[in-house]
């Protein structure tokens, strides 16, 4: 409307008190808003609508058009993405304005400043977001005394007034108009008679503050939406009890919706609701009020219990009362103004008796208190509180230190900016290092007794929340005078998370049993798929499908050339991961069945390879399964592998490994794949005739003990007659393989083939072998278009992470030149490290594929594109993009689950003077136990040799390394330290410059990292970590180590050796028949 009436508004009155004079602090009915000659300054957070909108109010005090102090919001347009704040005054026939820019649709932090004496006087500024934007300068008006009577504040709308401002088009006008309510958002509105510099105003921009003398206007806008008697009512924080009202207030006002709240500092436990009607302090209330009359009702030594009754009963008489607890437990009552509630009473006796029987209760609390100062323990309720924890640390010996000794105040006890950065934590450092504290209290009697040992050291840094095996190194020197390659490994604790299949044994109906899809998936049991395992053949050499792949040779545009690379191919099958050998592995746990839990299924399906073809209904057709079945009677545990992939006969092969404890708890590595007969690679062939037979193998391990105790292997021939023409998993068919083969995890409906049919879908077979439920956790999950050996399983089962290759040049990944390189890791699926951790609302899951080949796992087999379809003729790209997805996992679900993994990795420090192992059992009579231990002998010894006797020391020391981690997953790629004894030892490199063998690693290593690394943040925490926990570190060490200290050490990595260079290599060369010279 003309004078911009028509909306939401408030309108504050200049008197103390006036709204509710009667329950409001203070009522003499003083005006304070007017400035009467005094600075100003008036700070709001601002939301403007991002639309168009005409000349608004902001906040306004106005006596008449000449005498006013405004904020006002400028026209905008829907395009313009910025409206302009006007701040101006006018007082009589003089006026003065500044204005600057704000953003719309999101809050502005704006601070209005009118200085009134000073250096300055009469000058305008306006602050945006804490900066200064735009101030009077050198047009400072000077007004006389500013006086606006009894105006009244008013917030959301305002009039117009006479202040000279020009308009886009550069036309001055003598009086600005406002044409609307403020049509947005306001939060934090304060009016101070003073004026407020940039360091304040950017100091508690964001932040509530406390009552001030100078602060006369202070609403926070925390008042709750729901229904109570008065939702209108703004609160005024000030202390100057300027309550006042929303005019034509409507309860959408209060509904914040998705816009964030502009105070990040702000605290909801100083912002209580005041309110006594609204609904949650009502509730509160009654439940406090029941739960106390319970208390009381048990407790034998309630006061009141040990007076005689008629006491109580002549009370009520003489005072007229009913009841003789009078209204002592009645609800809270109230007009819903803060400050008029009122409290039950009793009968005079009563309160007398509850005013001692709380200074006994405080007594109680603590001599409780004190009668457990020496107690530690996680509960706090049972244990000395946190402010006697440094002292009860003296009391057992240990001097504990501050944790957070260069922060400031609020970090320290507010919780405010901790990282640095503008968020609120949950907590506050002081209340973080009280909990370090009571860890280490707690711990203290396990830490001391074992003193003198890594593992005291380690605990004490885990007390603290930190894995001392993730971030530094424990170094003991000496060693002794023979060192083992084989004995270079270190033992490693993390916390890994599984996924977790246990919704497959949530209680399903018979209808959602029975409802399948036309694949024979659950909509609501948990499975997994891969997409088809192909891709373009672009590496040459091995595998060849037929005799004309092996002479067919091509360009570098695809076409046929008499000359080239050999092995290159257009045929399909070529592009098949599992044409030639493949293996595939993946570590699996069973959680011991919980008291209440539902038990793992007797048989469980691992996993599985299947095919689609016109053979099976549904085009499922399995060609491997494998099975792991329970302990049942006296029917051992069984792992075991069905495989059928020969279309010249229909034998099922079968692989098993009986008494592996599979379902103990612990996790387990587990592998199968197959050895194709004429692999190169495998069986290290010197002629172009293959072998007779291809085979099979499976494998399983299992993790987490520091010497291996369990681990288990077997394979099987199967007999390959023009095995290349008849192999399921090799050739593309319709009615067998029309698309390539996938892997499945998790339960299906499969159907069963006529028996004379080639498949595991053959209904002649027994039903265990088409069995295909599974609860249990799995992580890296793998596949490689390669056959492993039995030593790079044996490094897996010992290193979690490892990718293990007996050559890594070409066998890992990132090389396509050398021949042979089509043998390599294909997907490589860590799902303990991804950052997604939960199903979305339909119940997927997405798993992150990191083996870098451009080729992941996708939620389906059903892939609009195979890469050797698109382009007989050439070479077609592969940059496909996919990602593992689960399907039937119960929505919005955290589905991993987190298990403590110990695991040994191959030691990239195996050329240093320092040992991990400093007792050394030197004979057994165990002739097992002579290949686990390197320097034991056979019993009896009653001397050590010369050369078998330790050469240690008493340092030690821990080093923060940051290279650490580029290390450890540096090593992951060895089965053994057989490469760097070659890359190192090799006497034909004693004149190089370089040891070109390691260039050639780092080449392969170094196209896996997609980032820098981040010393800084090592660098940080180091420093942090240094001056807080050396001194404590100290104390657990005995007084004869040499403790050198806790260090932050920058070194080459694994791959980068600096060589001594030889150069006398000219003596090889010199003719042995010239005469002798002299060196100089």
């Amino acid at each position: 409307a003309a004078e911009g009436k028509d909306g939401q508004f408030i309108e504050v009155k200049p008197g103390r008190g006036t709204l509710y004079p009667d329950f409001s602090s203070v009522s003499d009915g003083k005006n304070v808003l007017s400035p009467m000659g005094l600075s100003t300054t008036l700070e709001m957070y601002v939301n403007v609508c991002d639309q168009s909108h005409d000349n608004q109010s902001i906040a306004q005090i106005r006596k008449s058009a000449t005498n006013s102090m405004s904020l006002f919001l400028s026209q905008s347009s829907a395009s313009s993405s910025t409206s302009d704040v006007i701040f101006g005054i006018t007082s009589g026939s003089i006026s003065s304005y500044v204005s600057a820019s704000i953003d719309k649709g999101k809050f502005n932090h704006v601070a209005a400043v009118y200085e009134a004496s000073g250096s300055k006087e009469g000058n305008l500024s306006l602050f945006i977001n804490g900066v200064l934007i735009n101030s009077s300068g050198s047009n400072v008006t000077k007004f006389d005394k500013l006086d606006f009577g009894d105006s009244s504040f008013i917030i959301g709308s305002g009039s117009s007034v006479n202040l000279t401002h020009f308009t886009d088009d550069g036309q001055s006008k003598s009086t600005f108009v406002t044409k609307q309510t403020f049509s947005g958002s306001i939060d934090e509105l304060r009016y101070y008679n003073i004026k407020r510099n940039q360091d304040e105003i950017k100091k508690f921009g964001k932040r509530n503050v406390y009552s001030d003398p100078h602060l006369k206007l202070y609403f926070k806008f925390n008042e709750p939406a729901g229904s109570y008697n008065i939702p209108s009512v703004v609160l005024d924080s000030s202390g100057n009890a300027h309550h006042s009202k929303i005019i034509n207030f409507s309860n959408s006002m209060r509904l914040t919706g998705s816009v964030k709240p502009p105070l990040i500092y702000e605290k909801r436990e100083n912002n209580p609701v005041l309110f006594p009607e609204y609904g949650d302090n009502k509730i509160l209330n009654q439940s406090l009020l029941l739960s106390a009359s319970d208390y009381d009702d048990a407790n034998p030594n309630l006061i009141t219990k040990l007076i005689p009754a008629h006491y109580f009963l002549d009370g009520k008489i003489f005072e007229g009362i009913s009841g003789v607890t009078g209204s002592i437990g009645d609800e809270y009552s109230a007009s819903n103004i803060p400050g008029s509630g009122k409290i039950g009473s009793g009968q005079l006796l009563m309160s007398f008796l509850l005013l001692w029987a709380k200074h006994f209760d405080e007594l109680k609390m603590f001599i409780d208190v004190f009668s457990r100062l020496v107690n530690i323990d996680y509960d706090k309720n049972v244990s000395a509180p946190d402010k006697f924890l440094y002292h009860l640390g003296r009391y057992y010996g240990l001097d504990l230190q501050s944790i957070f000794s260069n922060v400031g105040f609020e970090q320290f006890f507010e919780n405010i900016a901790i990282n640095n950065q503008e968020t609120l934590s949950a907590f506050s450092l002081q209340k973080i290092q009280n909990e370090m504290w009571r860890r280490i209290l707690v711990n203290l009697k396990s830490l001391q007794r074992s003193k003198g040992t890594i593992n005291s050291i380690k605990g004490l840094i885990r007390t603290i929340g930190v894995n001392p095996d993730t971030i530094f190194e424990f170094r003991e020197y000496g060693k002794p005078q023979r060192k083992y390659l084989s004995d270079s490994r270190k033992n490693i604790s993390k916390n890994l998370n599984f996924l977790d299949f246990s919704g497959s044994l949530a209680k399903r109906t018979i209808a959602q049993q029975t409802s399948v899809d036309g694949q024979g998936f659950s909509k609501t049991t948990p499975y997994m798929l891969s997409p088809f395992l192909s891709g373009s053949q672009i590496e040459i050499g091995w595998p060849f499908s037929s005799v004309a792949t092996r002479q067919s040779h091509f360009d570098q545009d695809g076409l046929i050339d008499k000359f080239g690379p050999h092995g290159l191919n257009r045929k399909p099958n070529d592009g098949l991961f599992t044409s030639g050998s493949f293996t595939y592995e993946c570590v699996y746990r069973f959680p011991t069945k919980l008291s209440g839990s539902l038990a793992h299924y007797v048989t469980q399906s691992l996993a599985r390879i299947q095919t689609t073809g016109s053979v099976a209904a549904g085009g499922n057709v399995l060609v491997a399964n494998l099975i792991a079945t329970q302990q049942v009677g006296n029917e051992p545990t069984k792992l075991k592998l069905y495989f059928s992939d020969n279309r010249s006969n229909n034998t099922v092969h079968e692989l098993m490994i009986p008494s592996a404890s599979l379902f103990n708890g612990n996790p387990w590595y587990i592998s199968f794949g197959k050895i194709r007969n004429d692999d190169p690679y495998m069986h290290d062939l010197r002629t172009e005739s293959p072998f007779l037979s291809s085979s099979l193998f499976l494998r399983c391990g299992e993790i987490g003990t520091t010497k291996r105790s369990e681990y288990f292997s077997t394979s099987s021939f199967i007999h390959t007659s023009s095995y290349l023409q008849w192999g399921i998993l090799d050739t593309m068919t319709a009615g067998h393989n029309s698309s390539g083969s996938f892997l499945c995890i998790g339960s299906q409906s499969l159907n069963t083939v006529h028996p004379s049919s080639f498949s595991l879908n053959r209904s002649n077979i027994k039903k265990e072998v088409r069995h295909t439920d599974f609860s249990g956790q799995i992580n890296f999950l793998r596949f490689w278009s390669r056959g492993t050996s039995e030593k790079e399983a044996n490094e897996r089962v010992s290193n979690i992470f490892s990718l293990a290759t007996e050559n890594t040049n070409y066998q890992y990944n990132h090389n396509h030149v050398i021949s042979g390189a089509w043998n390599k890791l294909r997907i490589d699926a860590k799902i303990g490290i991804q950052a997604t951790t939960a199903s979305n609302s339909s119940g997927e899951f997405r798993i992150f594929d990191y083996s870098q080949n451009n080729f992941d796992i996708t939620g389906s087999y059903v892939v609009p594109f195979a890469p050797w379809h698109a382009n007989s003729g050439s070479h077609p790209n592969e940059d496909q993009l996919f990602h593992l997805r689960g399907y039937g996992f119960e929505p919005n679900k955290l589905l991993m689950k987190n298990h403590s993994v110990n695991y040994s990795m191959l030691s990239s420090k195996f050329d240093e003077n320092d040992s991990v192992d400093k007792v050394r059992v030197r004979s057994f009579q165990d002739l097992e136990k002579l290949n686990e231990y390197s320097y034991s002998e056979l019993a009896p010894i009653f001397q050590i040799s010369e050369n078998n006797q330790a050469r240690d020391d008493n340092r030690f020391s821990i080093d923060l390394n940051a290279t650490k981690a580029l290390d450890e997953d540096i090593m992951k790629l060895f089965d053994s330290l057989d490469t760097f004894d070659g890359a190192l030892g090799d006497p034909r490199i004693m004149f190089e410059d370089s040891y070109v063998e390691l260039e050639n690693l780092r080449k392969v290593y170094f196209k896996d990292l997609i980032t820098r690394l981040d010393l800084s943040s090592y660098s940080q925490f180091f420093t942090w970590f240094d001056d807080a926990f050396t001194n404590l570190i100290v104390q657990f060490i005995p007084i004869r180590t040499r403790f050198l200290g806790v260090n932050y050490v920058i070194q080459s990595h694994a791959l980068e050796r600096h060589k001594f260079k030889y150069n006398f290599d000219h003596m090889y060369l010199m003719n042995r028949r010239e005469p002798a010279f002299s060196f100089e």
